[in-house]
This record gives C-alpha cells, structure tokens and sequence, in this order.
C-alpha cells in the first residue's frame, strides 16, 4: 500500500466513524442474527412446553378413564379416548400404551404412557431433527 492509499484510507474511516447512522446500522447488523436466534428459541421452548403439557393432560385424563372403568383391559377405548384428546395430527404417530402394574388387588393402578410424539423445532440451527416427546400418568383403580 502507498502513502495515498493509507490517507485516503483514514479520511473515510474517520468520515464513517463520525457518522452515527453507520455505526447503528452496522450494530445493529451484527447484533440482529443473535437476536433472533433467541427469541426463536423462546418460541421454541414455549411450543415444546405448551405440547408436553397436552399430552401430560392427555395421558392424565387416560388414565384418570382407566381407573374409573369397572372392566380391566379395555385398553383400546383408552387409546382412543387419549388420541382423541391429543387432537391433531401427530396423534396417529404417537405410540399410546396403557398397562396395569403388578401390585395388590387393593393398590392396583392403571398407567397410561404416550412415546415418540413427534415435535419439529422452528430454529433449525439449534435442533437440525424432530424431538420426540413422552408423557405418563398413573391413577390408582377405584373399582378393587
């Protein structure tokens, strides 16, 4: 580089540096992708959260229907009930299973468990495949 080359150089850095305009739109670029990064995390995490809580209520409420049946093994009416609570078109992929754990005939329960709900992050960046989501609920049977 010539001696022209630096001064000239240093007149338009001096000349940019003064302006504040440039100096906010270059800010303001570098700062924006980290920006919306995390507030597509926010929404991310807030979409994850609000579906984790409707399969809970789903499994809940399967298995809440299980516990107050009078006849055990009616595991298909369940599956169908909590697909039905679910709602939407995931509920078909989702691997609903409902069993009845070894206890005392006084303390038997019913538990429902929901498996691999599928769940596509918006921010491919951070999560670059589906999260599959579990839920389970166990309820006491009231008919001993």
């Amino acid at each position: 580089m010539t001696r022209t080359h630096v001064v000239s150089l240093r007149r338009v850095l001096r000349r940019l540096a003064g302006e504040t305009r440039a100096a906010a739109m270059l800010e303001f670029a570098l700062v924006l992708p980290i920006l919306l990064l995390i507030i597509f995390g926010i929404i991310d995490f807030g979409r994850a959260f609000y579906l984790y809580n409707n399969l809970t209520n789903a499994a809940r409420e399967g298995a809440r229907a299980g516990a107050v049946l009078p006849i055990v093994g009616s595991d298909e009416q369940i599956r169908t009930l909590v697909r039905n609570r679910i709602n939407d078109g995931a509920a078909a992929t989702a691997d609903v299973q409902v069993s009845y754990p070894p206890a005392p005939i006084n303390q038997r329960t019913v538990r429902v468990e929901i498996n691999n709900y599928p769940y596509q992050p918006v921010t491919p960046i951070v999560f670059n495949r589906t999260v599959n989501l579990r839920a389970t609920a166990e309820f006491r049977h009231e008919f001993q």
